[in-house]
């Protein structure tokens, strides 16, 4: 069984679960010793003390602060257990919240919470009432030598613990750093459509560390004597326009996308995007251009009419009766 990093209790309003905090993650990588280089003998560091000019064993050591140059003040491991800290052995929930009003940039490592025996009952209460609620739970736990912010949300059928960072350990760049700029339509529209081409489940399963692999590839090759040929570098070129970029960006999405492979779809779904716009306005400008034509040819035909001699109406012999009686 792995070793439980804290043991305390889970305060849930006046409900109390035992619980244990075991590691959820594991850093994977390959590790190296340091040698000579002379000899190829693997180097020892050792504990010196330089005012006693000896080596010391992890015994003799102890945790100091320094507050003024080279003055310090030493702590013993009943120091630290003595701190009035009620989230040294209870975790208390303070609140609930929609784990999304948490921005990622706060989480910092990952606990399973396993239950003592005594309380699996109270714990599947309250993973069942997180779970049906989607919210987590916020609180405070004391790791080590701190008291870590947290939240314990629901991961498959365990609880888990994220610690999370305090307001004032996040590194906030300066907005002024960041010139601010508007994209065209177009270069916004061909975004959008790169982004939904490439749009797909994640599926951690898919990724892998190439790093590692080919790493460790190499050690099995220094081993046993043989060499790895290196791969031949990417040429990444210059990006020296951006629509151009999102072109090519699009067309290769299209090229391993899963609705068409060919480039000529790919072109067209591109043209597509980019043509759209454009036709509407010319689509306007071919309207407004008619209502245009439509006034002015009603214009020409009044003032055509307006221009014509007036013709005079031929009169007959009974109206001229009729004008010389009255």
């Amino acid at each position: 069984m792995a070793h439980a990093m804290w043991t305390g209790t889970i305060s849930f309003g006046l409900v109390s679960i035992p619980v244990r905090l075991m590691a959820a993650t594991s850093r994977k990588g390959v590790s190296f010793n340091l040698l000579h280089k002379e000899c190829n003998s693997r180097i020892q560091e050792k504990r010196w003390c330089p005012q006693c000019d000896k080596e010391i064993t992890w015994a003799d050591v102890e945790k100091g602060y320094q507050y003024a140059k080279d003055e310090y003040v030493s702590f013993a491991p009943e120091d630290f257990e003595s701190l009035p800290l009620p989230s040294k052995n209870i975790l208390e929930v303070e609140s609930f919240v929609e784990i999304d009003e948490i921005d990622p940039i706060y989480f910092d490592s990952s606990y399973f919470l396993q239950p003592d025996k005594k309380g699996n009952n109270s714990y599947n209460l309250l993973r069942t009432a997180l779970e049906k609620k989607k919210m987590v739970a916020v609180g405070k736990i004391a790791l080590r030598t701190k008291e870590r912010l947290c939240i314990v949300r629901v991961y498959g059928s365990h609880l888990l613990v994220e610690t999370l960072l305090y307001p004032d350990e996040i590194n906030l760049q300066d907005e002024e750093s960041i010139t601010d700029s508007t994209p065209s339509k177009q270069e916004l529209s061909i975004a959008e459509h790169l982004v939904d081409l490439m749009t797909k489940p994640f599926e951690p399963d898919q990724y892998k560390d190439n790093y590692r692999e080919a790493l460790e590839e190499l050690v099995e090759a220094k081993v046993s004597g043989g060499t790895i040929k290196a791969p031949s570098k990417k040429s990444t070129g210059k990006v020296l326009d951006l629509m151009e970029a999102l072109r090519e960006s699009v067309l290769t999405a299209q090229k391993g996308g899963t609705r068409r492979s060919s480039r000529k779809a790919a072109a067209e779904d591109l043209e597509e995007v980019e043509v759209a716009p454009v036709k509407k306005t010319i689509a306007r400008a071919k309207k407004s251009a008619a209502t245009t034509r439509r006034i002015a040819t009603t214009a020409k035909k009044t003032t055509a009419r307006a221009k014509e001699p007036a013709v005079k109406k031929k009169v007959t012999p009974i109206q001229r009766k009729r004008k010389k009686a009255s």
